[in-house]
């Protein structure tokens, strides 16, 4: 039988501000191995989520108080400990395949190995890849994908070959941001600042870590600054949302449910279709659903809990499709509890596939020609909020937004009518 892994609160190290260090605990033929966690290992992972608050910024190696500790490994526990239980979870992991990868496994060639240090070279795409495979041990699956797609982008524009941070100047910004303007399918604005907020992370990590101190980004007048995304006009109108709703396939259809689902987020305030597949009974209280944005929750020390309204239309869809086996605690048949970070992802993808190759053919068949796709009913029900008089603020609200001003970006496109509206309304004596 081979070694067992676990992770251990060494509650005999006390330090001077009440916490004790974690370790990992290695256990074989009845003699045990307890080795200290890097404290910047875990700080890397828990930086720019709202698992921020557990940092550990003492002296040595990471530490945590003994009571958070100790909820965090509940297999009960919810909510934010969650997460944290989540991270620990997949650093206890990633040491397991270790230990099974050594044979003949021994106690030191085990400690051999945990000790290797992490990588320290002053190469970006090198500390991409281990920035990436951190998100994912933290089950932060779309982020890592999202840094992966920043990470190949920016090796294309090098040549496909490894730099240092140095690199990456003010004016070589420029001109990546130019390169990817150009050619033949030439990337957006949002894209652009997707990538480039990415690398501006990875600079700051690296910074702390003593890897670099160069940082191309602004700084008051000075450094790069990153684009912004424009709005784009890709809401319907109320005709073409009436003809949509109007239309209904039998429950039989093979269409019927991702028709059904589309409505569904439009009528919840616009989801990310991640937000309507974690739904469960819990969230339908007094006449309301309450949720958090999955996309925002970690990257929030506060995040914002929606309400919407548990109207009769929304209930209709929800009694229609829901889970009746109690085993499974979600209310819509998509995900399963059973289910890792990787393998959600992936059915999410496929569902979000299967809704937008269904309204595609409702469009058709509507004669509808704008898009509608689920992004377009998240900007559909922003545009008919705020036709209807409701305040920037509010819909960001709703939208999940932390700042004002991401939502006047997302209402950009959305503002010819308005103004066409408030002239006509103005001239009429």
């Amino acid at each position: 039988m081979g070694a067992t892994i676990s992770i251990f609160l060494d509650t005999r190290i006390q330090k001077s501000d009440n916490v004790y260090p974690v370790k990992i605990r290695a256990t074989y033929e009845r003699k045990r191995l307890y080795l200290g966690i890097e404290r910047n290992r875990i700080n890397n992972i828990l930086n720019n989520s709202r698992l921020e608050k557990y940092r550990f910024d003492g002296s040595g190696n990471y530490s945590i108080d003994k009571d958070i500790f100790e909820k965090t490994l509940n297999p009960k526990v919810t909510g934010i400990l969650k997460e944290l239980q989540v991270v620990f979870k997949g650093i206890e992991l990633e040491a397991q395949k270790i230990a099974d990868s050594i044979e003949p496994f021994t106690l030191d060639a085990f400690k051999s190995q945990m000790s290797k240090k992490k990588n320290k070279n002053n190469l970006v795409f090198l500390q991409f890849d281990e920035l990436i495979s951190e998100l994912k041990l933290s089950d932060r699956i779309g982020t890592a994908i999202s840094y992966q797609c920043a990470s190949t982008s920016l090796k294309k524009f090098t040549g496909d070959k490894d730099v240092p941070f140095e690199y990456f100047t003010k004016e070589k910004l420029e001109k990546y941001k130019i390169w990817m303007q150009s050619g033949e399918k030439p990337n957006s604005d949002t894209t652009i600042g997707i990538y480039m907020r990415a690398l501006r992370a990875l600079f700051n990590r690296s910074i702390e870590a003593g890897i670099t101190t160069h940082y191309p980004f602004i700084k008051g007048k000075e450094g790069f600054k990153i684009p912004k995304g424009k709005g784009r006009k890709i809401a319907l109108n109320k005709p073409e949302l009436q003809k949509i709703f109007d239309f209904q396939l039998s429950k039989k259809h093979p269409n019927s449910f991702y028709l059904d689902m589309w409505k569904l987020m439009y009528l919840l305030g616009g989801p990310n279709p991640t937000d309507v597949c974690m739904l469960r009974e819990s969230n339908i209280k007094n006449g309301f659903v309450y949720f958090f944005r999955q996309k925002t929750k970690r990257t929030s020390n506060e995040p914002k809990e929606i309400q919407v309204p548990y109207s009769n239309p929304v209930k209709l869809i929800i009694d229609k499709w829901k889970i009746s086996d109690k085993k499974d605690p979600y209310l819509i048949p998509v995900i399963k509890d059973t289910m890792d970070a990787t393998q959600r992802k992936a059915t999410i993808a496929q569902f979000v596939k299967m809704i937008n190759s269904t309204m595609k053919q409702v469009a058709n068949h509507l004669k509808i020609s704008q898009k509608t796709t689920t992004y377009v009913a998240r900007h559909s029900i922003a545009t008919q909020l705020l036709r209807s008089g409701a305040s920037v603020k509010f819909i960001g609200d709703q939208l999940g937004h932390h700042d004002t001003k991401t939502t006047e970006t997302y209402l950009d496109g959305f503002e010819d009518e308005q103004i066409r509206e408030a002239f006509n309304l103005a001239t009429k004596f």
